[in-house]
Order: C-alpha cells, then structure tokens, then sequence
C-alpha cells in the first residue's frame, strides 16, 4: 500500500495551517512587489504579520501580488498589519489586504495616523472592526514571548512635514538574529536614530527608501554592524533605485546586499541562533 500511504501523507500536508512550516523559526519574506516594500514576518510559533503591502499607479499589487502570495502559503489571516508610512507604494497592498482576509490590528506611525491618505484604509478598518494602534518610539509589539518587536521611530515629537521620515522603524530580535526595518527613513531620521543611541548591532537592514541616495549615511551602517542589507525594489525603476553610491557603500562596509529586482523574494529564516537567507530567482 505504499501509493495509499503517500498520498495520505500528501493530503495530511495540504491540511497543515501555513504556520506549521518552518515552526520554531523566524521567517521574513521580503516579497517582489516591484518598487514597493512588502515584508511577511511569520513568528516562531506561526502567527502572520504583514509589514507594507507595495503598490502601483497603473495596478493593485494588493491583489495581483500580495495576496496570491498570501494564498500560496496558506495564509488566511493575519494577527497584525504594519504600514510603515502612507505612500502608496508602501500603503496600497494592506489596503487590499485589510479589505480582503481578516486582519487582528493594524498599526500606523503615531505622527502619521490622521493623515488623508490613510482616510481608505480607516475606512477598511470600521467596515471590517479592526483596530488601529499607533506606534511610537520605545513601544515593545508582544506578539510572542521568545520574539522582540521595538518601536524605534517615529517619536512622538517629530515633525511631520516628510513622511519618509516619520516611517515606523522596527528592529525584530529572535535569540541571536535581529533585523532592522527601517520603511523610507532618510538621512535626517537616520542621523536622529543615531544621536538618540537608539541602534543596536543587528544581523540584517532593509536598506531605507529602496536604496535613494537621499537615504546614505554611512555610520548609520557602521553602527549597526549588519551582515546582510536587503534592497525592495523595482528593476530599472524611474527613480534609478539603488543608487551608485549606497551600493558601494554597503560594498566598502563587506555587507553582503541583495534586491527583489534581482533576486526576487527573498526569504530569510532563523531558529535564534543560525540564518539562511534564500532568493527565489
């Protein structure tokens, strides 16, 4: 009976919640959404959070993208969705994912959270009864015990006349591993995160505003000590993402840089003490 017994097994799997996979590690899903930032945090124990949906003018990556990614994997909800600032590449997808499966809560940057472009969103949240929490420095996210989620920007005396630079900055720790999530931070909150001894050592950076040359600050990087620096990014965008300089940069500094443009996703997991980063083209 052995045919009999492979494809029972074959069905046990498809019955499997998605976050059975991979228990006990971290993963962050770096997803290819062309010039966006879309992240999907699976935590240890397997609950789902989605950090930026990306977007487009000419198309929702929400629906095209994100969610057949969602779909693939399993995933039918989401504990927590985190948009890091509203501009639309970064906004539009957890619009559409917010509209589409349930979502626990969403989180906004404290200093952002009335602005107009987020009125959609709000409106996606009273429709469906999802909170909204507005994050702000030095907040801890408890999703899990083992698992670190800090705040590390905006404070709640910043300006808000950038909203680049109000971006919620996140660093995740698991045991050893840690990552920087930094959404479209510039060179001003990058050298306010500094002055405010807010940076720790962490094993991996996304690299801010898709590589922008407005985003180099090149002790930003020599304080944080990554191994890896991770670029979203769409492939020959407009805005020529990533710029010459910061991936020369990053090269001067030995860390080690991959992009969704030519990588594809990028998936990185950790059980807290080793990591495996793997591109998916």
């Amino acid at each position: 009976y052995p045919a009999a017994a492979m494809l029972l097994v074959f069905f046990v799997v498809l019955l499997l919640p998605a976050g059975f996979y991979n228990r006990g590690c971290l993963e962050l899903d770096f997803i290819d959404v062309g010039q966006g930032d879309a992240i999907l945090l699976k935590t240890p124990r397997g609950k789902f959070v989605l950090i930026d949906g990306g977007g487009n003018s000419f198309y929702d990556v929400g629906k095209t993208t994100v969610l057949p990614y969602l779909h693939r994997r399993g995933i039918r909800e989401l504990i927590l969705a985190i948009n890091t600032h509203p501009d639309n590449d970064h906004l539009q997808g957890i619009e559409s994912v917010a509209a589409e499966i349930p979502v626990g809560n969403i989180a906004l940057p404290a200093s952002l959270v009335d602005c107009p472009e987020y009125k959609s969103l709000q409106e996606i949240a009273v429709q469906n009864r999802i909170p909204i929490l507005a994050l702000t420095a030095g907040q801890e996210i408890n999703l899990e015990k083992e698992l670190g989620i800090k705040v590390l920007h905006p404070g709640g005396q910043d300006s808000v006349d950038n909203s680049n630079n109000q971006s919620a900055v996140l660093r995740i720790s698991y045991g050893e591993f840690s990552a920087l999530l930094t959404g479209d931070i510039e060179a001003e909150a990058m050298r306010s995160l500094l002055e405010n001894r807010q940076l720790a050592a962490a094993t991996l950076v996304k690299v801010p505003h898709h590589g922008s040359k407005g985003s180099l600050l090149a002790e930003f990087y020599r304080q944080v000590q990554p191994r890896y620096a991770i670029i979203s990014v769409g492939g020959n965008n407009l805005f020529g993402h990533p710029h010459p300089t910061v991936l020369d940069m990053l090269k001067k500094q030995n860390i080690k840089t991959l992009r969704t443009d030519q990588d594809g996703a990028i998936i990185v997991l950790s059980d807290g003490k080793k990591m495996i980063i793997k591109p998916t083209l």
